[in-house]
């Protein structure tokens, strides 16, 4: 079962107010992972989930916004990470 740590879904009323909150569970079955992740999130969003998943500090991610983070206490005008991940990048067509 879950833990309540995992990625939510949040239910919102017209008004702003949270309705219901849903989040993914995880366990075990023949020594592979399985979830409920695909009734709660869409396929794109649960790739999106594999950045953050059995990192540690030193790797992944969560080691680029670290390492994003202490570049930005020398360089303050350089925006926060989720900016730059936010921000589309241009591409040229041939």
């Amino acid at each position: 079962g879950g833990n309540g740590d995992g990625p939510t879904v949040i239910y919102i009323n017209v008004d702003g107010s949270v309705q219901n909150m849903k989040t993914a569970t995880y366990w075990m079955v023949d020594g592979k992972v399985m979830s409920n992740e695909g009734e709660l999130f869409p396929a794109d969003v649960i790739g999106k989930f594999d950045l953050y998943k059995g990192y540690s500090l030193f790797t992944g991610r969560i080691a680029e916004m670290i390492n994003h983070l202490h570049f930005r206490q020398s360089n303050p005008e350089e925006p926060p990470f989720v900016v730059l991940l936010a921000t589309p990048t241009a591409t040229s067509t041939p």
